[in-house]
């Protein structure tokens, strides 16, 4: 007599979800038994409302190669949408090993409620998000922080950009050989640069108060009651303003 031969099919939506796979294996080595290992399996990470899917048509073009029967460890994991499910049951066997014992009919009516149950899903999600709105919540690209994210990205981007253009700019054997020093040279000239910028903003006024005989730690309490910042958005120290003297020989 000959031998049964199965195929395993394993999906999850996302990446995140890869936490789920041992529990859909586990299932279908159950179900198999005597039958483990499958003839093959094949895994894939996507949406069950994309029909779409290499591993999919991987495994199933395995089926009718070899006459095997295709195993889920459930519905939800071939696919929520009725009219795949119906043209699968056309062309090749499977069975889920949540209800092993599904007829066509059964499976029709599982289709359905699981076509139901991803509308359901859809529908909370856009009421819930229209509910935030309403409550004047920063969703997406709205958001505050993602804003702020994105700023950072897009800066650090340039600045990249920046350096190898730089490098490319320079001998071949300093590219081959070192390329961190060339870097590292363009990093600190992009730093000294935006620190004079910071200087030239508030130079004129450091150097008037200690034209009139300030001393540093009051030109400092003087920036700080004008709410002038500091590079880094802080309050001033004698300190700081002793470094931008020192930095643009004021004496």
């Amino acid at each position: 007599m000959e031998r049964k031969r199965f195929v395993a099919y394993y999906r999850v939506s996302t990446g995140k979800q890869n936490s789920e796979m041992p529990a859909q294996k586990r299932a279908v080595k159950n179900y198999l038994k005597s039958f483990w290992p499958p003839e093959a399996s094949f895994t894939e990470v996507e949406s069950g409302a994309k029909n779409g899917r290499p591993e999919l048509a991987k495994a199933l073009a395995f089926c009718k190669a070899h006459g095997a029967t295709l195993v889920v460890a459930k519905l939800d994991r071939l696919s929520r949408d009725l009219g795949f499910i119906a043209s699968l049951q056309d062309d090749v066997d499977f069975v889920c090993c949540d209800m092993p014992q599904a007829t066509r009919e059964t499976i029709g009516f599982m289709a359905v409620m699981a076509r139901w149950e991803r509308e359901q899903i859809g529908k909370r999600t856009k009421e819930a998000l229209a509910e935030k709105r309403r409550a004047g919540v920063a969703l997406g690209a709205h958001n505050p922080k993602v804003q702020a994210g994105l700023i950072r990205w897009r800066q650090k981007q340039a600045q990249k950009k920046a350096l190898r253009a730089v490098d490319k700019t320079q001998p071949d054997n300093i590219l081959r050989f070192k390329p961190l020093k060339a870097s590292v040279k363009v990093k600190r000239e992009f730093k000294r640069s935006k620190v004079q910028q910071a200087d030239q903003a508030v130079l004129s006024v450091i150097k008037c108060l200690r034209g009139q005989g300030l001393s540093f730690e009051k030109v400092a309490r003087s920036l700080n009651q004008e709410s002038v910042p500091t590079r880094r958005g802080g309050k001033w120290t004698d300190m700081q303003v002793i470094r931008i003297v020192k930095r643009n020989g004021l004496g």
